[in-house]
Formats: structure tokens, C-alpha cells, sequence
């Protein structure tokens, strides 16, 4: 299976794989398993790779395995439904998080942003709030290092509706009402 990346202004949309109705275990293996696949007909293509080729190939595979745990985790906790949960409770309640959903779905040109009761919307929304959440935790890491001065425009990262501190802080604010932790997607050396 080929995961491809497509860049769309600054944001990142996993085309493939497409989840299925849940990211329950019988995803997580149909991924595993082609994920093997793939893995061979690559070393067979090669001809005699050799035990470098074999230890990158583990790795990848070890960093692709860890990614689809890490991005379905929050299904098998929660319910295959919590995307959508959360992106209610979010758009009702907090403004920034609207426009960067709003935004988001503008930069794919592909997704309405009405549609959130669809399968394909719980996918979006898992891809969403996936990056919507890699953002705000490198803001809040960069301003623990004292990089958000310079790495971060100061203007728009304090703006009170529209701002990074405001969608860090809805973010936080909504995954915590939901789900009663800060993060959604949590970090294997975090939980340790």
C-alpha cells in the first residue's frame, strides 16, 4: 500500500489509506498486512537487498506501524464516532476552532465543511485534528524553548479569537471536555 502525501499550502492531507466504517483492530491489521505486502514485492523488485536495505525497510515499516496506532488510538478509546464529537462540541463553543476547520477544508478543495455526518467526515476530521494537533503541541514546545519568537509571527499567535494561544487553548479545552485528557493524540513517551 502506497501512502502518499499531498501538500496543500502548508497542510497535509493523508490521501491513502482510507480508513474503513472504524479504525477498530480489523483495519489495523488489513493495514499491517499490506503494508507487508508491499514491503515484498519491494524486496523482490530490488533483487538480494542486503541487510541495510532490510534494517530501513524495518524501520519504515516500525514508523508506519506506530503512525496508524497512534491516528486510530483515539476510535478504539473513544467510539468510532469521537471525531465527530468533538468537532461539535468544538465549532459550537470556540470561534478559532471554526475558521481553522473552515480553513482547512478551503486548503483541500475537496471537502465541504458543512458535511460532518458522513463516514468520509469522521475520516477528515481524524486527518484534521490529527495536524490541528501536531500544531498547536510544536507552538506550545516552541515556546517552552523560546523558539516561538522568532519561529512564530507574534501578531497572529496572540490574536484572542484567531490566534495559535486561542486554538491551543480551545483545542485543549474541547479534548478535555470530551475526553477528560489535553491531548487526543498522544505521544508513546508521553503516556509513560
Amino acid at each position: 500500500m502506497h501512502t502518499e502525501v499531498k501538500s496543500v499550502h502548508h497542510v497535509h492531507v493523508f490521501a491513502r489509506p482510507t480508513p474503513r466504517r472504524d479504525h477498530g483492530p480489523r483495519i489495523i491489521r488489513s493495514l499491517r498486512r499490506n503494508r507487508r505486502r508491499q514491503t515484498r514485492i519491494v524486496r523482490k523488485a530490488t533483487h538480494g537487498t542486503n541487510d541495510v536495505n532490510d534494517d530501513d525497510a524495518k524501520e519504515e515499516e516500525e514508523s508506519y506501524e506506530k503512525f496508524v496506532h497512534k491516528i486510530t488510538t483515539p476510535r478504539v478509546k473513544f467510539g468510532t464516532k469521537i471525531h465527530r464529537t468533538l468537532h461539535h462540541h468544538a465549532f459550537s463553543k470556540h470561534k478559532s476552532y471554526a475558521y481553522q476547520w473552515q480553513a482547512f477544508c478551503a486548503r483541500s478543495e475537496r471537502y465541504d465543511y458543512r458535511d460532518v455526518v458522513s463516514e468520509e467526515a469522521e475520516t477528515f476530521l481524524s486527518a484534521f485534528h490529527f495536524k490541528l494537533e501536531d500544531g498547536c503541541k510544536r507552538f506550545e514546545r516552541d515556546v517552552k524553548t523560546g523558539k516561538a519568537a522568532k519561529d512564530w509571527d507574534a501578531a497572529s499567535a496572540n490574536h484572542p479569537t484567531l490566534g495559535l494561544v486561542a486554538i491551543v487553548a480551545s483545542w485543549k479545552a474541547t479534548v478535555e471536555a470530551v475526553c477528560g485528557k489535553p491531548w487526543l493524540f498522544e505521544d508513546e513517551e508521553e503516556e509513560e
